[in-house]
């Protein structure tokens, strides 16, 4: 007997030959289900189930990824992960590298009770609340690795919210002597502070401590207030009414405390979709796609009852939307413990045991990579490494390393500030938390236990990256138009040219070559910068760094198609002047490198190896012929770890 007809929602007319014989859902894990043999005519099927998947694919895939896919022309697939968490259906092609679609799943509660549901629409709700406290209560008692200590030290000034979800709000200032459990609000301002219609200064404390108005408060710490009510919490900590903003020696300090202040706190609070504090967050759910569902078949012929699950486009990351471009944001949800988010399309609860979602998900942690609350017990520094088993040893310090620079290449410097000299005091936090297991100084963004790879970052390709939050790519276009690479800030330098604090935009660092075993160090640090003194994580009294490194003088030869590419041109003395002319014998090309932002670039510069197979590019900085500043990085095209070496400055 035939399959009766898997999508439900349409007559046969209105569907293709392969559609119609689709197979019911349980069925797909087994097989691919060829939609058409290439993908030049599944673009142009008119097919009511091809159109719909044609609009998720372009949605969720760059247009880079597209134009490989209709080039490439390959056959077009779909079959399912019913063991995944969501469960998908992916649409793509398993016989080829090329990017897949996956479809989440989202099944009849009565037919799949362990399938997804729906979002809860009404976030006010009391079914959304219970929910919600139900997530909490099951990390607090089950999760070992989450269950909290006794209250602990309250923030130096707090909002108490009143007890029981009654009373007034009021500035509570405690000296950190208090204890108590609390709250804490990640948002984005997305204003001035003089558009913040309640702010902590000397002036508004003493009323603020006799009560909080608030119907004056803004969308979205109004509706933290409420939120902290409904989770059965006292206290709330918003920066904002927290933080005295027109003292400069307080509010540095108090800056200095973010670490414990999210690490102390019961639960972070993001409001994720807010783009800025007039927003609010707690407001009906939008549908989860702009496309509507697709209902299909779960089981087959013999099953009498068989049941029924509904396909959508994925739901937006919950890294996507206003939270996800700011900096400082990225710092709150990694040293909260816990973080419940309100992104764009859906309701999340990360904990260290994993991440919760209200479509009924549940990923343990280790199957996702941790940018929130698991950060600080990362995967091993070997994990997903070519090395050979007899070289993977134990190592807590390089499986910190590990985290570090993927969450600084991937989550943080991408990422935008408001004020340009926050760049290392929004990762100041994190620093903290891993500075002894990393061991030595913060320096300017770089650890001086670490500084030889340190060094080593790159900046970082931004526009048509796929991995990054698709509100960054639109705010760097906004903010730089065309250019691609890092760019330097107006005004003053805010750290020296050979940390990655220099510059705005995404950096990459070479973790692969690190744990090939084929890299190794050739240049010596003979005086590291010095730290400063005070609650100012990674500034610098001193920031001079001297090397002993192989060196060489070259000329660039720009590459006609990318101006930031280059190769060096040199003679075999470093001493000697580069005349770059192209047909002189006595010149070789020896490296090939990149500039670090594609403005203002030189003609002639120096090359210091730093590994034997990566170096920085320095150009003379200050009229001092041994004190440089960094402009790039290159590789070598053939061995010359063995130059002599020489003494350089680099500021």
């Amino acid at each position: 007997m035939e399959n009766p007809f898997t999508l439900v929602e349409y007559s046969r007319e209105e569907l293709c030959p392969a559609c119609r014989d689709l197979p019911p859902v349980k069925h797909l894990p087994s097989y691919e289900h060829v939609l058409h043999d290439n993908f030049n005519s599944f673009l142009s099927c008119p097919c009511l189930f091809c159109v719909w998947l044609q609009k998720a694919q372009k949605a969720d895939l760059t247009s880079r990824d597209r134009d490989r896919l209709i080039k490439e022309n390959p056959a077009v697939c779909l079959f399912g992960n019913l063991h995944a968490t969501p469960q998908t259906i992916n649409l793509g092609n398993q016989l080829s590298d090329l990017p897949e679609v996956y479809l989440h799943l989202f099944a009849d509660p009565r037919r799949l009770p362990k399938a997804g549901r729906d979002p809860f629409p009404d976030t006010r709700s009391d079914q959304a609340f219970e929910a919600i406290n139900g997530w909490i209560e099951n990390c607090a008692c089950n999760h070992e690795s989450c269950k909290p200590p006794d209250d602990t030290l309250l923030p130096s000034y707090i909002v108490d919210v009143g007890s029981s979800g009654h009373g007034c709000c009021r500035l509570l200032v405690t000296g950190g002597q208090q204890k108590g459990r609390y709250a804490a609000l990640s948002y984005v301002w997305g204003v001035s502070l003089q558009d913040q219609p309640v702010y902590l200064s000397k002036e508004s404390q003493p009323r603020l401590t006799h009560e909080i108005p608030e119907d004056k408060l803004p969308p979205t710490i109004k509706d933290a207030v409420l939120a902290t009510r409904k989770l059965g919490i006292r206290y709330l900590w918003i920066d904002a009414l927290c933080i005295p903003q027109d003292d400069e020696a307080v509010k540095t300090a108090e800056i200095a405390k973010m670490h414990r202040i999210f690490g102390d706190a019961f639960v972070t609070i993001q409001a994720a979709r807010a783009k800025s504090v007039k927003e609010g967050f707690l407001h009906q759910m939008p549908p989860p796609s702009d496309l509507p569902h697709q209902k299909l078949r779960y089981d087959g012929v013999d099953d009498p009852d068989p049941g029924f699950v509904y396909m959508r486009a994925a739901p937006v990351s919950t890294q996507e939307g206003p939270v996800g471009t700011r900096a400082w944001c990225f710092e709150e949800g990694v040293l909260s413990r816990r973080v419940l988010q309100y992104a764009k399309e859906r309701i999340t609860y990360e904990c260290l045991a994993g991440r919760k979602s209200d479509d009924g998900s549940w990923r343990p942690r280790g199957t996702y990579t941790a940018s929130g609350p698991g950060f600080f017990s990362p995967a091993s520094w070997h994990q997903g490494s070519p090395i050979s088993n007899d070289k993977k040893v134990k190592d807590p310090r390089l499986d910190v390393l590990r985290a570090w620079y993927m969450c600084l290449d991937n989550w943080y410097t991408p990422r935008f500030l408001t004020k340009k000299r926050d760049r290392l005091p929004a990762i100041a936090g994190v620093a903290r938390r891993i500075q002894d297991r990393v061991g030595g100084g913060f320096l300017a963004g770089l650890w001086e236990s670490d500084m030889i790879w340190g060094l080593l970052w790159s900046s970082r390709r931004l526009i048509g990256v796929k991995f990054l939050n698709k509100d960054i790519e639109k705010e760097w276009k906004e903010r730089w138009g065309a250019q691609t690479l890092m760019v330097r800030p107006q005004g003053d330098a805010r750290a020296p040219s050979w940390s990655w604090a220099s510059l705005d935009g995404p950096t990459f660092h070479p973790t692969p070559r690190r744990w090939s075993g084929k890299h190794w160090s050739v240049a010596e640090i003979l005086h590291y910068p010095v730290a400063a003194v005070g609650n100012t994580l990674g500034k610098l009294d001193d920031d001079r760094l001297i090397l002993s490194a192989p060196v060489r003088r070259g000329h660039v030869v720009l590459d006609g198609e990318r101006n930031t590419e280059l190769q060096l041109q040199v003679r075999s003395s470093p001493q000697q002047e580069i005349k770059a002319l192209l047909d002189e014998a006595s010149e070789s090309f020896i490296a090939l490198g990149k500039f670090d932002i594609e403005k203002n670039l030189p003609q002639t510069v120096w090359c210091i190896l730093i590994l034997n197979s990566m170096g920085l590019i320095l150009v003379p900085h200050g009229g001092n012929e041994r004190t440089f500043r960094r402009v790039g990085t290159f590789d070598p095209v053939v061995p010359w770890e063995t130059e002599s070496k020489m003494e350089i400055c680099i500021r």
